[in-house]
């Protein structure tokens, strides 16, 4: 069955659903670049493209190969290498050959890089309490609801395209 009532209004054809998640997705992604941007910044800032390598770096909870971590950015090794350069510079990774094969160059987060992505939390957890002191505990409950079905949905997609990758 293609059209479904559900409370107010009536769920489109699948195709149109899927043109819509499209273009929620494009939306989204675009917004959350713009956010990324407006992060309170002090004379110790980083760029959003160097958050985005502390915080893959931080998820490993590990030292990380640049091919390892390039291919999980989706970038190439060539265009991480400025970056992670001014992120090693500015003391927030550390660089190290590996122990079993010296072509391999790992990094991992280094101390003021983790004191970075905590001051960064920080901030980011202010803007969400004063987020959800404006709303009401049913809206907030909502907006989690939401957010646990996006996730899900993207680490589906996710999920989907990798599989592809490796078939293709």
């Amino acid at each position: 069955m293609e059209n479904r009532r559900a409370g107010k209004g009536v769920f489109n054809s699948t195709h149109e659903t899927a043109i819509k998640l499209e273009n929620f997705f494009h939306r989204t992604m675009g917004l959350l670049v713009r956010l990324g941007h407006r992060i309170p910044r002090g004379k110790e800032s980083i760029t959003p493209p160097q958050m985005r390598i502390l915080q893959a770096v931080h998820m490993t909870g590990r030292a990380i190969s640049m091919s390892s971590l390039a291919s999980q950015l989706g970038l190439t090794k060539g265009t991480l290498t400025s970056t992670i350069k001014s992120l090693i510079k500015n003391g927030y990774l550390a660089r190290a050959r590996s122990d079993s094969d010296d072509r391999i160059v790992n990094i991992s987060l280094a101390q003021p890089g983790k004191a970075m992505l905590h001051k960064i939390h920080l901030e980011m957890l202010a803007i969400f309490v004063k987020i959800c002191r404006e709303i009401t505990e049913d809206e907030r409950r909502k907006l989690l609801d939401s957010q646990q079905v996006i996730l899900d949905t993207y680490s589906k997609v996710e999920t989907r395209l990798a599989n592809r990758t490796k078939l293709g």
